[in-house]
Formats: structure tokens, C-alpha cells, sequence
């Protein structure tokens, strides 16, 4: 049988070839997954307490803290090394002039 020509919504399908069902299957659906973005069902006023406080830093800071604990956990860096990465990463903030007054 050619089927190269022939629109698949008119090919009628064997009845041997569906599937069958067992009689101890139960089926029912499925209810709707929520797909929507946390926090978007959340107010203004109140999306504010669920951020965490680190990611309203100044985004150097965040960066200065992210390269000392790469040091101390990728390159085995002693935590006396790692602190002075960190503080020599908000000198450079602080002399930039971009460091906060609380980092």
C-alpha cells in the first residue's frame, strides 16, 4: 500500500495495531501544572521580604564574597587567605567609590 500521497487523518488505523488497555488501569487526568515565574502571585510590598538580603547588595560586593569563597572551596585556599581576598576586593571597591557604607 503507497502511502506517500495520502493525508495521515485518512488512513484508518487496524484495530490490532491500538493499544490495549488492561482491565486493572484506572485513567484520569491530569490537573494543570503552574508554570508561572515564584513570587509573581506576590505584591509589590511584599516581594521585598522574599528576596534575600544578599541579593540586594551592590552587585561588587556580591562578586567580592562570590571570588573569596571560589578561593576557599575550588582552589583550597585557607580561610585567612580567602578573608584577604575579600578584604582586598572591597579596598577596591572602597576606592572605586562604589562600596557601600554597610557591605
Amino acid at each position: 500500500m503507497d502511502l506517500s500521497h495520502t493525508n495521515p487523518q485518512d488512513i484508518e488505523q487496524d484495530p490490532s495495531e491500538q493499544p490495549t488497555r488492561s482491565g486493572d488501569t484506572t485513567w484520569h487526568s491530569v490537573p494543570g501544572i503552574d508554570v508561572r515565574p515564584p513570587g509573581s502571585d506576590v505584591s509589590e510590598d511584599e516581594s521585598a521580604a522574599l528576596i534575600c538580603p544578599a541579593f540586594a547588595e551592590n552587585s561588587g560586593v556580591r562578586m567580592a564574597y562570590l571570588q573569596a569563597a571560589i578561593a576557599n572551596v575550588f582552589m583550597h585556599a585557607s580561610v585567612i587567605n580567602a578573608t584577604s581576598i575579600l578584604n582586598t576586593m572591597l579596598n577596591i571597591l572602597d576606592a572605586a567609590g562604589t562600596l557601600p557604607f554597610h557591605p
